[in-house]
Parts: structure tokens; C-alpha cells; sequence
């Protein structure tokens, strides 16, 4: 009976772990109130956050600006077994702040750095008969560091490029078994910015595909402990967008994004225990995506305006691999903002994210059932020039 339950054991930890949660819903574009309050936000990137969203849409910058973000995100994810017919609940808070400036006391270009986490989430799921009473919890967060310069190379078309160098910690408690590590990584990300005739701009940014070394330890109930390391792959993302700025008050914009997420498509650590080892390997066979976004910004008054936005984002798990630690889901982003000039030199920006993943059914055969996830971000913004 104890052989028996040791196997059962690793066989369902084998089967839910994972130390980063690999799905669309978290990849993280709340970067900005300002940005994020339009979704859409590639050809436009006209403040410091183009760091971010657009390189090339520095050159629209005059001067030096500052901006700093605060976000706050509160979400409610809901895992229904099938199996226990019982649900488990988990409520995960992120309190993220982001730093930009930007300047173009250059001779021939501008320069830009930014600090924000382009990948982050929390799972802590409700321990009771829905996830078998063990505990269910695990976290992630990747902190970017990117440096950029743009320049005209006409009065038509704009360039930027730049490295990124990220720090990501991950960690997990998943069926009595800890783990902890972190890892440095490094990456670079190239935009363009065309302006043409009748108020129309189409802006591309492509994110490099970025491979982490994450180094840690694991440790089970019973004391044991090891040393790992597990490569972690995050995705290439390329994003295409027009905008369009008619009735010289209202701006449109749309976006489609790629998320090159087949690079990963299993999740090994390497232990030099051998019972580490069994359970080592975590398949995920994540697909490429594509994420859809549209916004609007609107000038009320010369000093105040009014931005709203939708985004319908896809799965990159397959279902058959999803579980509580695990969530994943197609939904969508819903936003509003405001933004008011207090002076030529500061202005406040204020979004409102509503995040929406309806049931989505698993086929993993330990934690059969649906998952759903429903949440609220809010982000303050503060933009500064010098």
C-alpha cells in the first residue's frame, strides 16, 4: 500500500507541476495606464512607455520625460473538479510598479530605459477535496531592464532597438513538494514606426525569444532536499499595429500579436537526487497564438481625455494539460481610462482593466473539471517633463 501511494504520489505531482504558468491570460501588456487603457497601443507609443510598446515611437518624444506606473491586480480563479464535484478558489493580489524616461539631448537620436515585469502571476488555491487537500500555490515574476535608442531614418519611417536583460523568480508548493530558484536572462527587441499620408501610422515590435537558467532548490515533506537548474524558454513576440487619427480628436488603433510559444513544449528541471529526477520533466507542448486588441483615445478638452480598449486573447496550453497551478484560459481584456494635463509638464493617466476567461474544460485525467477566472486591474500613471 505505501509503494502504491509513493507511485500515485509522484504520478500526480509529474502531472501539475510546473514553475511558470505559461499561459496567455499572463502575459502581461499592463505596462502603462496610458497604453494599457487603449490595448492597442503599437502605433501609437507616444510617451516614455514606448519603451515598452514601440521603441521607434520615442522619436515622437521631444525633450526628457519621466513616467511612473503603479498596477494593482485582483483576480478570482476558479477550478471545479468533475471528479470530487467540489470547487477551489484561488484570489491572487500583484502590487507592480514601472519605471520609464526617455530623451532626446542626443545629437541624433533618443534614448529611453524602462523597469516592468512583462510576465507575472500568483496561484493559491483553496486546499480542500477539489485539489485532493494538498496545496496548490505558485508564483512568478519577470522583471525586464531595457535600454533603447531611436532615430528618423526619414521623415517618414522611425527606428529603435535595444537590449533587455530580466531577472525572473519562481516559486512552488505543489502536493507537499517546495521548490524556489531564480534566474538571469538576457534578450533584445526592435521596433518601426511609419507615418503616412491622411493621419495613418503602422508601427511593428518584435521581442526576442529569451532562454532563462533558472537555479534553485526542491525539497519534500520529509526533509529531503536538492539542487536544481531548468531552462525556461519565453516566447518571441511580434506585434502589428495601425492607428489612425481622425477628426483631429479621436485616435483609433488595432493590433495583432504572435506569441511564438512552441519553444516550449516540455519543462525540465535536473536534479542530481534520483527521486528529484523522476519527476522531472513536465510536459506542456504549448502552441503558438495569436492575441487580438483594439482602443480608442478621444479628446474631450484640450486638457482631458478618455481612452477605452478590448483585447481577445488565446490559450497556449492545451487542455489536456491544464491544472490548478496551471492556469490558462481564452478570454478577454475590457478597459477604460482618463487622463488629465494638469500643466505643460504633468499629466495623470487612470485605467480600469475588467479580465474575463469563461469555463474552459480540461482533459487531464488527475484534475479533470473547468476552469474560469475572472479579475480587476487598476493602474495610476504619472508622466513628468523635465
Amino acid at each position: 500500500m505505501k509503494h502504491t501511494f509513493v507511485k500515485f504520489f509522484f504520478f500526480l505531482y509529474a502531472t501539475t507541476w510546473t514553475i511558470v504558468s505559461y499561459a496567455g491570460g499572463f502575459t502581461i501588456n499592463d505596462i502603462s495606464a496610458r497604453g494599457q487603457s487603449m490595448q492597442a497601443y503599437t502605433a501609437v507609443a507616444d510617451d516614455p512607455s514606448a519603451v515598452f510598446y514601440n521603441p521607434a515611437g520615442l522619436t515622437q518624444i521631444e525633450g526628457t520625460e519621466l513616467q511612473g506606473n503603479l498596477l494593482y491586480l485582483s483576480m478570482d480563479q476558479i477550478y471545479k473538479n468533475s471528479l470530487t464535484r467540489s470547487i477551489s478558489h484561488s484570489y491572487p493580489t500583484i502590487l507592480a510598479p514601472t519605471f520609464f524616461m526617455s530623451t532626446d539631448r542626443f545629437e541624433k537620436f533618443n534614448f529611453g530605459f524602462g523597469i516592468y515585469a512583462p510576465f507575472a502571476r500568483k496561484a493559491d488555491y483553496e486546499k480542500n477535496s477539489a485539489v485532493y487537500f494538498f496545496n496548490q500555490k505558485s508564483s512568478i515574476a519577470r522583471t525586464d531592464f531595457s535600454a533603447v535608442v531611436s532615430f528618423k531614418l526619414n521623415q517618414y519611417v522611425s527606428l529603435g532597438f535595444g537590449p533587455i536583460a530580466s531577472r525572473l523568480l519562481a516559486y512552488t508548493d505543489i502536493l507537499g513538494f517546495h521548490e524556489k530558484g531564480d534566474g538571469i536572462g538576457f534578450t533584445a527587441q526592435g521596433g518601426a514606426l511609419v507615418t503616412l499620408p491622411k493621419n495613418l501610422r503602422i508601427g511593428l515590435t518584435i521581442r526576442g525569444h529569451e532562454f532563462i537558467q533558472l537555479d534553485g532548490r526542491g525539497k519534500l515533506l520529509n526533509g529531503m532536499r536538492d539542487k536544481f537548474s531548468a531552462g525556461v524558454n519565453f516566447p518571441a513576440i511580434y506585434s502589428l499595429g495601425i492607428s489612425w487619427l481622425t477628426l483631429d480628436k479621436l485616435l483609433l488603433s488595432g493590433n495583432i500579436e504572435f506569441e511564438q510559444w512552441d519553444t516550449l513544449k516540455t519543462l525540465k528541471r535536473k536534479y542530481k537526487n534520483p527521486i528529484f529526477q523522476a519527476i522531472g520533466t513536465t510536459i506542456l507542448n504549448s502552441r503558438n497564438v495569436f492575441t487580438y486588441r483594439v482602443g480608442a483615445r478621444y479628446n474631450i478638452t484640450p486638457k482631458n481625455q478618455v481612452t477605452a480598449g478590448i483585447t481577445f486573447i488565446t490559450a497556449t496550453v492545451p487542455s489536456r494539460y491544464i491544472a490548478p497551478a496551471l492556469p490558462d484560459y481564452n478570454g478577454t481584456n475590457s478597459s477604460f481610462g482618463f487622463t488629465h494635463y494638469y500643466s505643460d509638464k504633468i499629466r495623470a493617466d487612470f485605467a480600469y482593466i475588467y479580465i474575463h476567461g469563461p469555463d474552459r474544460k480540461s482533459k487531464s485525467p488527475v484534475f479533470p473539471g473547468s476552469y474560469s477566472v475572472k479579475g480587476n486591474v487598476f493602474i495610476l500613471g504619472i508622466n513628468y517633463k523635465v
